[in-house]
């Protein structure tokens, strides 16, 4: 019999979408903090995104998911002056008023993944910062904190997630 999984954060994202959907979610973490699935270490990918925005700031604009929450119409602004996309006030709450979470999950054509063999399955799954809580067992949380410290991530610091 199957162990019934559940589906988790980061982690579960590349669970889901890494071809991973039938391993145990256990193996799942090991594997990530590995870089042994598709899309590699997310360690090196976002210590690369850091490197490549303070190297080529003109053409690279790197967004944390916890600021983007934080402030919406703050960060369609941002990346609207980006793209040297002129954006007032009204314009960029209508967007944001549009993309919301719930609207993009309830959107076929936008919470769908093509290498997934799972119909049922939903790339957006929760849309909320620090859902990861409910899913890592301490010792999983100790052992993401311990990868984190020995990366060279700079954007997240280790001590600011809490169990």
């Amino acid at each position: 019999k199957k162990k019934k999984k559940k589906k988790k954060e980061a982690v579960v994202s590349t669970q889901s979408t890494g071809g991973a959907e039938d391993l145990v979610w256990e193996k799942c973490v090991e594997l990530y903090f590995g870089g042994l699935f598709m899309y590699g270490s997310w360690f090196n990918h976002v210590v690369q995104g850091e490197k490549r925005a303070k190297e080529q700031p003109d053409t690279t604009l790197f967004l944390r998911y916890e600021d983007m929450k934080s402030d919406e119409k703050g960060t369609v602004i941002k990346l609207a002056e980006f793209l040297g996309y002129p954006m007032t006030d009204e314009r960029a709450k209508s967007i944001v008023e549009t993309t919301t979470f719930n609207k993009l999950k309830n959107d076929k054509s936008t919470n769908t993944f093509i290498w997934s063999q799972n119909d049922d399955f939903k790339f957006l799954r929760k849309g909320i910062v620090g859902g990861y809580k409910s899913y890592f067992s301490e010792a999983q949380f100790t052992r993401a904190r311990e990868v984190l410290k020995k990366s060279s991530v700079t954007c997240y610091n280790a001590d600011d997630f809490d169990f």
